[in-house]
């Protein structure tokens, strides 16, 4: 991996471009800029946080991307800061992280999209964790301060916000059945503006093939609820967001509280696996509140030494001798077309096969059922996966359509594709 880093930084000088951090953990590795002329439509976001607690430090912090790739991240702040950078996006592209802070159940959803303009810091999305509050700012989000108390948001002027109402979602299901009912209304007179969202019951865990009954409170307070929406998520996917006024079911008014049920049955599965339900309520004021009620799904016979033996063992058929060979060749080919040894035609074709080859241990890691204690590493070896398939798709591009556009963006997916590969190595967990 050091002489594929030492490659990368040698393509990025010769390149022309500005150095750009790909730092996800405290380590940085230089690479190709996404900022020169050539990559007008190309941006590449971070997401910076910086702890400024003092009197009251938070319990846990995390960051969940959705959108443009799905990747869990746990920010280091020994020191009091740390980054993440965001996969490549189009100017315009919507994207979406979840922030949860002091416990799982404590979640907010983050819309975000690049501008023209995000190049260097304009390109940061700034997260603060204050004492009282957190703030959140940059030029791709809209600009807000959420109340560590009771989560309301505080929506900030800002000029720059993304359009994220716009955005049609897209999600599949794989789940059998999904249903929410109103089980009884009270009603409260209560002064201010607030939404709370409290689960009445939440199991740890659940039997497989068996109906699941979820009971919630949501609780608005001084203005009523405009929209509560859900969706059950799981460990490859989730299932379609409902939205309540859509169904419809009654919403909260002003000082009013409802209690609802929804169900699902969780099936499949060789092994013990995470099993979500989020709840988000949004109230005429605009304040928003995340809930989530995380479960695990346990299945006959499953255990989680054998899962973590049998996952890492699996793994080692994916992640192996042949996979660095082949990323070695992906220097080896652009040097070697670069310099005339080939001609772009025969890079582009073999690119090709590489690309294919990358596809296909993509499809085969995630065949794969990491264990609690490596779905980090799990996830960060997919990224790197994903963004070694678009590096070769976008070199394979470059060369057979002389594009200096595609080739920057071929060695910008790589550097991305690499430091991931470093994260994943560095956090498998061997069952020793």
């Amino acid at each position: 991996m050091k002489k594929l880093l030492g490659i990368l930084i040698f393509l990025s000088a010769c390149g022309g471009g500005d150095g750009t951090e790909t730092a996800i953990t405290t380590s940085t590795t230089t690479t190709l800029g996404t900022t020169t002329t050539l990559q007008n439509n190309l941006r590449t976001l971070k997401i910076a946080i910086f702890d400024d607690s003092v009197s009251e430090k938070y319990d846990s912090i995390s960051v969940s991307l959705v959108e443009p790739k799905k990747f869990l991240w746990s920010p280091d702040l020994e020191y009091g800061a740390d980054d993440l950078l965001i996969p490549p996006m189009i100017v315009g592209e919507l994207g979406e992280f979840i922030l949860t802070f002091d416990s799982e159940s404590t979640s907010i959803p983050i819309c975000f999209s690049p501008t023209p303009d995000s190049k260097g810091d304009m390109g940061t999305i700034w997260i603060v964790l204050n004492d009282n509050n957190i703030e959140v700012d940059g030029l791709a989000v809209q600009d807000i301060v959420i109340s560590r108390s009771n989560l309301s948001i505080e929506k900030l002027n800002d000029n720059s916000k993304p359009d994220c109402d716009s955005e049609e979602t897209t999600t599949t299901t794989v789940q059998e059945t999904t249903t929410t009912t109103v089980q009884e209304t009270t009603t409260t007179t209560l002064g201010g503006s607030e939404v709370k969202v409290v689960f009445k019951n939440c199991p740890v865990e659940v039997p497989v093939d068996q109906e699941i009954a979820i009971e919630y409170d949501v609780l608005a307070v001084g203005s009523g609820i405009k929209e509560i929406s859900i969706f059950w998520s799981w460990e490859s996917g989730q299932s379609n967001v409902s939205n309540f006024s859509e169904i419809p079911l009654q919403l909260p008014g002003k000082s009013e509280n409802r209690t609802y049920t929804s169900t699902n049955t969780p099936t499949g599965g060789s092994r013990n696996w995470s099993f979500k339900l989020h709840v988000t309520a949004t109230n005429y004021d605009g304040l928003v509140i995340t809930q989530v009620c995380k479960m695990t799904v346990l299945i006959p016979g499953s255990s989680t030494s054998s899962d973590c033996n049998d996952y890492y063992y699996s793994l080692l058929t994916v992640i192996n001798e042949d996979l660095l060979s082949n990323l070695e060749k992906i220097v080896t080919i652009a040097e070697d077309a670069e310099s005339g040894k080939i001609s772009y035609s025969e890079g582009s074709e073999k690119l090709y096969e590489l690309e294919i080859y990358f596809g296909k241990k993509l499809e085969d890691l995630l065949k794969l059922s990491p264990d609690q204690q490596n779905k980090y590493s799990h996830a960060a070896f997919a990224s790197s996966l994903e963004n070694f398939v678009e590096s070769t798709k976008n070199y394979k591009e470059g060369f057979a359509e002389v594009n200096a556009t595609k080739l920057y963006i071929g060695i910008s997916y790589f550097g991305l594709g690499t430091e991931l590969f470093g994260i994943g190595t560095d956090n498998i967990y061997t069952c020793n």
